[in-house]
């Protein structure tokens, strides 16, 4: 949340990235990797999803791309995700989004993009979701998906068993090493 980084706290190593660094990502990989110029975005409802969205469109507009609509996830639910599609897509108008950037949990992802790839946008579109979801949690969640699915995520990175990567292990044994004291999070189940 933008509360861990706002204001900086100098004594505080996080090993994960601010929502604005991670919305910068996502465009990064849209940029270098995809023809995409219409971005959608679904985002669940809190804090978190309206941060993320703020941040989506500060990175989108540093490159001039558009964000042609967004939508917020109220209810995990396949009739909320319906709604929420639904929504999304009346938004963006007679032309539909050629890329869609998720920020939900996994479960909520995998509703999310069930929906979607059953309207039959383009066979380009790209989908693309956040570290939000566990990429281990997204794939059960998704089975064998119908979509063109891209997947990024931010170090560490997350794994439903709780599993940590090597990078967050090395710092938290050198901020040990150096005489910080440390504490762990993990992340709350979907």
């Amino acid at each position: 949340t933008p509360a861990l980084f706002q204001p900086v706290r100098r004594a505080v190593l996080s090993v994960r990235v601010s929502l604005l660094d991670e919305a910068q990502a996502v465009v990064r990989y849209l940029v270098q990797n995809t023809a995409a110029t219409r971005v959608a975005l679904i985002y669940e409802d809190g804090s978190d999803g309206m941060a993320f969205a703020q941040a989506l469109g500060q990175a989108l507009s540093a490159v001039s791309l558009r964000l042609i609509s967004n939508a917020s996830l109220s209810a995990a639910s396949s009739a909320g995700a319906s709604t929420t599609v639904s929504q999304l897509l009346s938004a963006a108008g007679t032309f539909p989004p050629d890329a869609v950037v998720v920020h939900a949990s996994a479960s909520s992802a995998a509703l999310i993009l069930t929906q979607v790839s059953g309207r039959q946008l383009s066979s380009s579109t790209v989908y693309l979701t956040t570290s939000a979801a566990p990429a281990d949690e997204l794939a059960a969640a998704l089975g064998t998906p119908s979509v063109n699915l891209s997947t990024t995520s931010v170090v560490p990175l997350q794994t439903s068993s709780g599993q940590r990567s090597q990078l967050a292990s090395d710092l938290l044994a050198a901020a040990t090493a150096a005489g910080f004291g440390t504490t762990t999070a993990s992340s709350p189940a979907a």
